[in-house]
């Protein structure tokens, strides 16, 4: 069981991390694109 679990992460752990990624930067691009937009939405006072 482990040797098949490992076999899976070293397959399968750079794309998990590669699309974790991709997700992040989206995520960075419509908060940055959003506050060049409308910063009124994108504005949290603290």
């Amino acid at each position: 069981m482990d040797d098949q679990r490992e076999g899976f992460m070293k397959k399968y752990g750079k794309i998990v991390l590669i699309m974790g990624g991709m997700v992040m930067l989206l995520i960075l691009f419509i908060l940055f694109s959003g506050k060049a937009v409308s910063p009124d939405l994108v504005y949290f006072p603290t």
